[in-house]
This record gives C-alpha cells, sequence and structure tokens, in this order.
C-alpha cells in the first residue's frame, strides 16, 4: 500500500512539473512566435509592387542624381577618367566625350543636363537649346524603356502567383528585366555624354569645384 501510494505522488509531482513547463513555454512567448510565423507568412503574402518599392528604397541609400531616382543601385555608375591623358583633352579611345581633368564630370551633369550650372559656364542660348534638346530626347527614351521594363515586372507577377511557378520562365523574365534596367543606365550615360561635347574646355574648368 505504501508502494502503490509513493508510485501515485511520484506520477502527480511529473503531472506538475509537465503543468509548469507549459505554462512558461506559454509566458516566455511560444504563442508569440507562433504570431511571428504568421506575420512573416503575412509579409510573403504582399503585392510584388510594394515589396519593390522597400526594396528600391534600401538600395537607393543616400545616392544622389537621376540614377538614384530611377532606383538603382548606390554605387558609382559613370566610371574614371583615364589618369595617362593630357590634361584638358577629350578622351578618343571610347565612344563617350570627356575630359582627363575633370573628374566627376559625368556626375555634375547627370542632374539636369548642365542647365543648372547655366550661369556658371555662361552657356549660349545654342548651347542652352542643345542641352534641353538632349534633356527631352532622354526623357522620351527613358519613358519607353520604363514602359519596357513594367511589361516585364508584370508578366514576373504574373508567372509567380502561378500555383506551381515555371522557373526557367522566371529566369528569363528577370534577366530580362536587368537586362532593360542595363538599358536605362547605359542611355542616361550615353546622354549625359552627349551633353559633356557641347561644353568647351574653358566651361569644363569652370565646374573644377563644384561640390557634388
Amino acid at each position: 500500500q505504501v508502494a502503490g501510494d509513493g508510485s501515485t505522488a511520484l506520477q502527480a509531482d511529473s503531472n506538475m512539473q509537465s503543468s509548469k513547463k507549459m505554462g512558461m513555454g506559454k509566458g516566455m512567448g511560444m504563442d508569440k512566435g507562433m504570431g511571428m510565423d504568421k506575420g512573416m507568412k503575412m509579409d510573403m503574402s504582399a503585392p510584388m509592387s510594394m515589396q519593390g518599392m522597400q526594396k528600391d528604397k534600401m538600395m537607393m541609400g543616400k545616392c544622389k542624381g537621376m540614377m538614384c531616382k530611377m532606383g538603382m543601385k548606390n554605387m558609382s555608375m559613370m566610371g574614371q577618367p583615364p589618369k595617362d591623358q593630357a590634361p584638358g583633352t577629350t578622351n578618343t579611345e571610347t565612344s563617350l566625350p570627356g575630359y582627363a581633368s575633370a573628374p566627376h564630370l559625368y556626375h555634375i551633369g547627370e542632374n539636369e543636363f548642365f542647365l543648372d550650372h547655366s550661369a556658371l559656364l555662361y552657356l549660349t542660348q545654342s548651347q542652352m537649346d542643345q542641352l534641353k534638346a538632349i534633356q527631352s530626347q532622354w526623357q522620351r527614351q527613358q519613358k519607353s524603356l520604363i514602359s519596357e521594363r513594367d511589361s516585364h515586372e508584370q508578366r514576373l507577377w504574373e508567372l509567380t502567383a502561378l500555383g506551381q511557378p515555371d522557373y526557367k520562365a522566371i529566369q528569363k523574365t528577370v534577366m530580362a528585366i536587368e537586362s532593360t534596367n542595363s538599358k536605362i543606365r547605359l542611355a542616361f550615360i550615353q546622354q549625359v555624354g552627349k551633353a559633356v561635347s557641347v561644353l568647351t574646355t574653358q566651361q569644363v574648368s569652370r565646374l573644377a569645384d563644384t561640390k557634388l
């Protein structure tokens, strides 16, 4: 009889400890953990456009100028001028105009194609007309390329909305999106290059102390 009572007591004690552990688990936030998992699922189900906007904000960082307005990465995209070129000469070895003695020239021109520095540069009316024409050409080109990219983004949304997505089709569409992004960046750099070619050597030298 004593042995039976001891067994019953041990079982009761075990049940109490088990109940305490369950209570501790609840108190330590196990239910909250389940809530977090639920929240994660909600985030994953957010529209692709919202996820893209969040990604763009992270990518933009502190970078300034037209490149960042297009949601590009916070990195140097204009390259560096050649070090072995004589000062004040145009580089004829590449397809882009430039001056080795004027680093960041393209960075200065990326905001308004040098039109925002018209007073400093003493731009002639002819130069201003040329720069405005380049700016208008870029705006049309940008609009067309962004429309192309948007169509790829919509296609990607449709592909990823399927219950059983096709990876190869998704891969092809993502590559098309990134290819269009590259087109946008390269087209813009080329247009800034055209704006650079409008300036004279003397005007370029006046931009030496311009702050970015």
